[in-house]
This record gives structure tokens, C-alpha cells and sequence, in this order.
């Protein structure tokens, strides 16, 4: 077992419906690891055995491609999100997706076997991770009807818009975000130059 830092303790008393003696216990389980830029968490055909919860930095998921250049993102998360390759860590599936930092990351992970055991014993918890699953597959549910019915630079305005692009400015190459709107560099760049232009 180790000491909780002060950071994941604050992160844990924000967590609403979490006991103190939950709260000292997930803070028990939960391990905390630094990962360079590029660094693979999680290789497509691999079953997850961990979630994470990102306290600084940005991770990607992404699905292989023959042609490197045609990879699509599918999900990026920053700090204070959990990471995780849902479909494959829940049901106990090989991974169809690369889990890949995209700056050094600070995380804390929690081990499958442990996240059961979580769940088994505590309601609050079992609760609030099937509140994340929801979400992840609303999202995913979302990002289907987006690409279905939004016109690309539709798309891209609404990116610009969302609340998390300010922390992925910069951070995150163009190309990747491309990948992610299902448009090309180039059009993204287009579109932001546009957006920008507006704004000045």
C-alpha cells in the first residue's frame, strides 16, 4: 500500500457520494505513474487491465491503420477525465484501439481485479462507474450521429467551441484532431484559420 498524494486526496473529496473510509481506501488502490510522451498504455488486441484517471497531461485513443497516415483518433482525454479502453475493460475484450500519451503524463491507475472489488463492496462507487460507462457509450452514440448528420465544418466550429479545446490547443497536432472530426489537415486548417480570422 502507499500514501495518497495530496493532489489524488483532493481529487477523491470532490467525488461526490464517497465516504471518507471509501475515499482513504480508493486512494489505497489507486497507483500513481508518470509516462513520457508517446508512451503506449494499451496496444490494440491487449484486454485492458487498467483505467485511468489523468491528473496532468492528454491521451489518445487511436485505431491501427496499414497506411499510418489514415489512423483515426477516436477519443482524447485531459486532465481530470479517465482513460480508458471501455469496451475492452469492462466485458474483458481485446482492445480494437492504441491508448498513447500525447504529452508526459501524470495518472493514476486502478487495476481491473481491484476496480471489481471496488464495485462489489461499494455501492457509491459501483454507482459512479456505471455513470462513466453511460456516458462513455452516449458518447460514442454521439459521435456516430455527428458524423452521420453535421456537415465537416459544422464540426469543426463545434470542436472549437467545446469546452476541452482550449487544453488540447497547441497540445495536440492538427492532423490528430483531423483524424477525429473525420476531415482531412488541411480542411481543419482551413476552418481554423476562418474561425480565427472572426474572432480578431
Amino acid at each position: 500500500m502507499h500514501k495518497p498524494t495530496e493532489s489524488l486526496q483532493l481529487l477523491l473529496t470532490a467525488v461526490k457520494g464517497f465516504s471518507s473510509p471509501l475515499r482513504e481506501e480508493v486512494g489505497q488502490i489507486l497507483r500513481p505513474s508518470v509516462f513520457p510522451k508517446g508512451s503506449i498504455l494499451l496496444h490494440a488486441g491487449q484486454v485492458a487491465s487498467s483505467l485511468y484517471v489523468i491528473e496532468k497531461g492528454i491521451i489518445r485513443a487511436y485505431k491501427p491503420m496499414a497506411n499510418l497516415s489514415d489512423m483515426t483518433t477516436t477519443w482524447m482525454a485531459g486532465e481530470g477525465e479517465i482513460a480508458c479502453a471501455t469496451e475492452s475493460f469492462y466485458f474483458r475484450k481485446p482492445a480494437a484501439e492504441i491508448l498513447e500519451t500525447l504529452e508526459e503524463c501524470t495518472v493514476y491507475s486502478i487495476a481491473y481485479q481491484d476496480f471489481r472489488y471496488l464495485a462489489s463492496n461499494h455501492l457509491s462507487f459501483a454507482n459512479l462507474m456505471t455513470d462513466f460507462l453511460a456516458a462513455a457509450l452516449a458518447g460514442c452514440e454521439r459521435r456516430v450521429e455527428l458524423m452521420k448528420t453535421v456537415p465537416v465544418e459544422a464540426r469543426i466550429d463545434r470542436y472549437l467551441t467545446d469546452r476541452f479545446y482550449p487544453c488540447f490547443l497547441r497540445k495536440v497536432p492538427d492532423h490528430y484532431i483531423a483524424s477525429y472530426l473525420g476531415t482531412t489537415p488541411s480542411t481543419f486548417s482551413r476552418r481554423l484559420t476562418q474561425v480565427n480570422g472572426r474572432r480578431t
